[in-house]
């Protein structure tokens, strides 16, 4: 039976899960409590995405270990948890629902989705270039994939979507996130949440390219549908 995340609560389970087979591919889940997932063909390693909302952001519902920090502006950064692992085949499988993963490789160089899935990016307007000048502190620490900060200091998501096309089997049964797919779709027995970025307000250049399941931009802000195990 699955254990289902109250969508109002989120909390790490006091005993880690045991290791189990993850579908094969390099790619990154968002992490959900202390520790990343565990796998038996394969190892997870943390990571971390933060983000300059410039304009602040909110956090609704499920969305893993994902936080707001403090910067000098005080007007918020958005800290993706995130873990990144290459596995090797072991005859699991990802379900038919549409969900994003955050895609393997390295920042700016390879990037790797499982196999069946469609890559797309989306980048963040993350950094005030009026004549206050930038504050540089979206930043990566750690394995964080493909995901890359621009010279500018914004934000360019690397990202798989999931889709009908895939043979189904159920989701690892972990403390992780993915993100929702078209629809607002979360794999079944997902509690949901979205994180909003509200993002560069002047000059805003935010971008969608690709396939990126339920991931928004409406006006200045980015949405980010969130599904946790």
């Amino acid at each position: 039976m699955r254990r289902v995340i109250a969508f109002s609560v989120l909390y790490a389970c006091s005993s880690p899960l045991p290791p189990q087979p993850w579908p094969a591919g390099s790619y990154c889940v968002l992490r959900d409590g202390e520790r990343c997932p565990r796998a038996t063909n394969g190892e997870f390693e943390p990571g971390q995405i933060v983000i300059d909302t410039d304009n602040g952001m909110t956090l609704d519902g499920a969305h893993g270990s994902s936080r707001q920090l403090r910067d000098d502006d005080n007007d918020g950064l958005l800290s993706i948890e995130v873990c990144c692992g290459t596995f090797e085949d072991a005859g699991e499988a990802f379900p038919r629902e549409s969900f994003v993963v955050l895609a393997g490789g390295t920042p700016g160089g390879a990037v790797s989705c499982p196999a069946g899935f469609t890559p797309g990016s989306v980048f963040v307007d993350a950094e005030d270039t009026e004549a206050l000048g930038d504050d540089a502190e979206s930043h990566t620490t750690g394995i964080v994939g493909a995901t890359t900060i621009t010279v500018q200091r914004n934000v360019d998501l690397i990202v798989c979507e999931s889709g009908p096309s895939l043979d189904g089997f159920e989701m690892p049964r972990a403390n992780y996130c993915v993100f929702g797919g078209r629809g607002d779709s979360c794999p079944a027995g997902f509690a949901r949440g979205v994180m909003t970025t509200y993002d560069e307000a002047s000059g805003n250049t935010n971008e969608l390219t690709g396939t990126v399941g339920g991931i928004t931009q409406p006006g200045a802000s980015t949405e980010f549908p969130v599904c946790c195990y």
